[in-house]
């Protein structure tokens, strides 16, 4: 790029915030990151000591950015009424202010990172025009912030929401899928009746943080598009595919083992009923029978993601790095 263009990332010591920062500095932005721990300037990052629940505090640092990208946000499920209001006053109200601060201060983009979370439990395929039906408080949060910041759009400003399903990847703060992997591995794997006719939704980090890349980069040629979009961000794959993927990853063939639903799902109670009783975890619960069981996909029909060239890493390569980052850790 001739010209460095000027960013400014909310959660940018996350897991999804870190990711997009790494890959900003790479191709060239001068990066600035919101801690809300002091941190001195390292990769040429620029670190600035706030809170993005006091976005108003945050003015005097946006002006002269063009390009916002909010990755900041409560996860997990609240345990109370009073930790309720702390997933909104962060996912939804702190997320609101600063869209608005951001456009007082002469911002031009704004990219929010939002989850498919938004669209609840369901069964078949849901794109960005697909009714969202919150079920949890995180997901409630997650959608009324969505609602805050597009309420920010005009013609000066233009709002992105994206939708990323299950992030996977390396440095993921729960490493998810070690487990999923370690009894693939094992050569342990049960799978739930017809697995070919169920559905995971995950999506690499990596085409996640170039997404946004590109988007902050205006390769996607934005101004053809109206602003205030929804990007739904899923590599969706049938759960039978997906367990060949991991299989191809960890470098091991497999012989798939498949279970009636309602007979596994009847071992999977008594495991939780013995778990509760015995105070150790099993392998095997009704939660995850419900998973593999999963009729719900996420699908994006935004010219943006097909303009992108998505997935620019994909699922398979996805889980062969992961892989070999938990190798490389002695957890797998």
């Amino acid at each position: 790029m001739s010209t460095k263009k000027f960013v400014f990332i909310t959660g940018a010591t996350g897991f999804v915030g870190s990711a997009i920062v790494k890959r900003l500095r790479e191709s060239g932005f001068v990066v600035q990151g919101l801690s809300r721990k002091e941190r001195s300037t390292d990769e040429g990052v620029r670190w600035v000591c706030g809170d993005i629940r006091n976005s108003d505090a945050l003015f005097n640092v946006l002006e002269g950015c063009e390009v916002v990208v909010n990755a900041a946000g409560k996860t997990g499920e609240p345990e109370d009424s009073e930790s309720i209001k702390d997933f909104f006053s962060v996912n939804q109200s702190a997320a609101g202010r600063l869209a608005w601060v951001a456009r007082e201060a002469g911002v031009k983009k704004f990219i929010h990172v939002s989850s498919t979370g938004v669209f609840g439990h369901g069964k078949g395929e849901y794109t960005e025009k697909s009714m969202p039906s919150p079920e949890t408080a995180y997901e409630r949060s997650k959608l009324a912030g969505e609602t805050e910041v597009l309420a920010q759009t005009c013609k000066d400003f233009s709002v992105t929401v994206i939708r990323p399903s299950n992030i996977f990847g390396e440095h993921h703060p729960w490493d998810k899928l070690l487990t999923w992997l370690r009894t693939v591995k094992c050569r342990r794997t049960v799978l739930v009746g017809d697995p070919a006719r169920y559905w995971v939704n995950y999506v690499y980090i990596g085409d996640v943080s170039e997404f946004v890349k590109q988007l902050v980069s205006d390769n996607l040629g934005t101004a053809n598009y109206p602003a205030g979009k929804l990007v739904n961000i899923n590599t969706p794959l049938s759960v039978l595919d997906f367990y060949k993927a991991s299989s191809r990853a960890l470098e091991i063939t497999t012989n798939q083992i498949s279970i009636p639903r309602p007979m596994l799902m009847a071992t999977a109670n008594l495991l939780d009923l013995l778990s509760g009783i015995v105070g150790k975890p099993f392998p095997l619960t009704s939660g995850k029978v419900r998973e593999l069981c999963n009729e719900q996909v996420f699908c994006s029909t935004s010219a943006y993601l097909k303009q992108s060239g998505f997935p620019f890493v994909g699922i398979m390569e996805g889980l062969r790095r992961t892989c070999k980052h938990y190798e490389h850790r002695g957890l797998l």
